[in-house]
């Protein structure tokens, strides 16, 4: 497991499996974000902005998350899902790369 110290995590997040589990320095971890094994949340370029995972998101084991989008609160992304876009609360987002295959109504 690779956490900076310097990530910015509220509260407490919820690490499953931690094993690969790789997290950019600039990222931001809400408080009860579920993490699993083989995730990637980082840049898509060096220095470039990182990933913000809302309250009670729950991410996916092999789920790779890159740039500056925002998970929202309570979404669900699939395992084995790349995303590179803006996933809104309530969502399920799944594949490679992510597509968003239910909205919270």
């Amino acid at each position: 497991m690779d956490i900076p110290t310097s990530t910015r995590i509220d509260g407490n997040p919820i690490v499953h499996h931690p094993v690969g589990l790789v997290i950019s320095d600039n990222a931001h971890i809400e408080n009860n974000v579920q993490l699993r094994q083989n995730t990637t949340i980082g840049v898509r370029r060096s220095g470039g902005p990182a990933p913000r995972l809302r309250e009670g998101a729950d991410i996916g084991a092999n789920v790779v998350i890159l740039g500056g989008v925002t998970v929202g609160e309570r979404a669900t992304i699939g395992a084995g899902s790349v995303v590179l876009i803006d996933i809104p609360p309530g969502a399920i987002a799944v594949g490679n790369p992510a597509r968003i295959v239910r909205k919270d109504q």
